[in-house]
């Protein structure tokens, strides 16, 4: 099955795991960038506007992918806009996706209200979609200090807390991996 990873990232976490997540499958990672540096004023004018900002475009094929795995922030219990972005943009090409997040909390109904968002943005449902919330990461006394969950950059060693959904996820992704095509048979 051939896929490719992207992933946008303010921080660095969802780099982070979007690099475990390509060298596990052995694929490509390519991030999502903006021409403009990204501050906190334009992530919450983004969220209270609904803009769509620009990003740097991708020459990719992406008919050539059985599968996507887009990997970035949750702001607001919203997919980072910048994904968003290249979502609208791939949609008429996109032929599979899932989608991975490090993000600062677990939310009731967060996952749901991602699954929807993510059809909206594309006309088709994620094949997967997981949560991987930062301040599980953190000592009990921090986690709900929303400040010190998003200042937190997670490690290598510290992803080793979500293999068990780091794996479902990724055999979710392989379960649901388009049949092989047949050679025709000749007469």
């Amino acid at each position: 099955m051939r896929t490719l990873v992207i992933h946008f990232s303010h921080s660095g976490n969802n780099r982070l795991l979007a690099s475990v997540l390509a060298r596990r499958l052995g694929c490509d990672s390519l991030a999502v960038t903006e021409p403009k540096r990204r501050t906190l004023l334009t992530i919450f004018l983004d969220m209270a506007f609904g803009r769509r900002p620009r990003i740097v475009p991708l020459d990719i094929d992406w008919t050539a992918f059985d599968c996507v795995i887009c990997v970035a922030p949750l702001w607001a219990a919203h997919v980072a806009h910048p994904m968003q972005t290249l979502l609208r943009q791939a949609a008429p090409s996109l032929r599979r996706y899932a989608f991975i997040t490090l993000c600062g909390y677990h939310r009731p109904d967060q996952r749901a209200a991602i699954e929807a968002q993510l059809q909206a943005l594309t006309g088709q449902p994620a094949i997967a979609v997981e949560e991987l919330p930062v301040c599980e990461l953190m000592p009990a006394s921090q986690r709900d200090d929303v400040r010190a969950v998003s200042r937190h950059r997670a490690t290598l060693p510290e992803l080793a807390h979500f293999e068990r959904a780091i794996e479902g996820f990724l055999k979710q992704v392989l379960q649901t991996a388009p049949p092989e095509p047949r050679p025709n048979p000749t007469l």
